[in-house]
């Protein structure tokens, strides 16, 4: 019984080794190899790759993944390159131009007047009598912006000290620190061009004792250098208190009898000096509408 018992299980295993071999491929691969091993050894794809990792191997996926990582930073690098090289050439070409063609001319804003006129011609001292005597329409206010130039070559507007010492103008010297910086020069039509100048000051007290010594000492002949006074220098100078358009003014009377210098001060911040009354009377006007105000 037990010899044909073994002869039972020879002609089995026989049986199954001849289907195996029956089932083997005819070109044997990696692929067909792996999936006989894991149907033999009864172990799943999952077992092997946990047991690769185990052993500090790596799989195909994850080189992979890290050789794509790895390309993406060639491309930024190489695009970061492109960038610098890019800058340096636009840089290098534009200090080129900058050289060849000279610095370009740089661009500036005058600040506004105060009071707001008809017309606006910009000038410098060589050009201001010209301006000055050019036409203009009866009952029109001109804004003359006296200007020079910087060590930059760039515009700004004169100060009235600036103004003073170019016409050789000389205030009492007490006058000079409380001058701001704002200087404005005016021109009105009535029956001839006016002239008016505006100094904008910082003590209204301290100006005002100034303008009655200066009445005294050379007022009249250092603006006749700047405006047609007709007095005649050799009488002392007789200044009057008048009112205008509800303002305090300093009037100059001729021997005629005609007003023919003057100065206010405006809202204790600015110093009005000019020849005409109608000149006068035109800057409180506008002073006392908003639509001409730029302060």
């Amino acid at each position: 019984m037990e010899e044909e018992k073994d002869l039972q299980m020879g002609a089995g295993e026989k049986k199954e080794a001849i289907e195996d071999k029956d089932n083997l491929p005819v070109i044997r691969t990696f692929k067909s190899d792996s999936s006989r091993y894991i149907k033999e050894e009864k172990i799943s794809a999952i077992d092997i790759a946990s047991a690769q990792i185990k052993r500090g191997g790596s799989l195909r996926y994850g080189d992979i993944g890290e050789r794509k990582q790895f390309n993406w930073q060639k491309i930024f690098i190489a695009l970061l390159a492109v960038i610098i090289f890019v800058s340096l050439g636009l840089g290098s070409f534009y200090l080129f131009k900058k050289f060849q063609g000279g610095a370009e001319a740089p661009t500036y804003v005058l600040p506004e007047p105060v009071i707001i006129a008809d017309e606006e011609i910009e000038s410098d001292f060589g050009n201001m009598d010209s301006i000055i005597q050019g036409p203009l329409k009866t009952g029109r206010l001109l804004y003359i912006p006296l200007v020079t130039e910087t060590s930059l070559d760039v515009k700004r507007l004169i100060t009235g000290r600036e103004f003073f010492n170019n016409f050789e103008i000389t205030p009492p010297s007490d006058m000079l620190g409380d001058l701001d910086n704002q200087f404005m020069l005016y021109v009105y039509r009535s029956d001839e061009n006016y002239p008016l100048l505006i100094f904008g000051i910082n003590s209204y007290e301290r100006v005002f004792a100034a303008m009655i010594r200066w009445e005294i000492i050379s007022f009249v002949s250092d603006f006749k250098n700047i405006f047609s006074v007709d007095y005649n220098s050799g009488s002392k100078p007789i200044f009057i208190d008048k009112d205008i358009k509800n303002h305090d003014a300093r009037v100059l009377i001729n021997e005629e009898g005609r007003s023919v210098l003057m100065y206010s001060i405006l809202n204790k911040k600015y110093l009005i000096i000019t020849t005409s009354q109608d000149a006068l009377e035109e800057i409180f006007r506008r002073f006392s509408l908003p639509q001409y105000l730029n302060d």
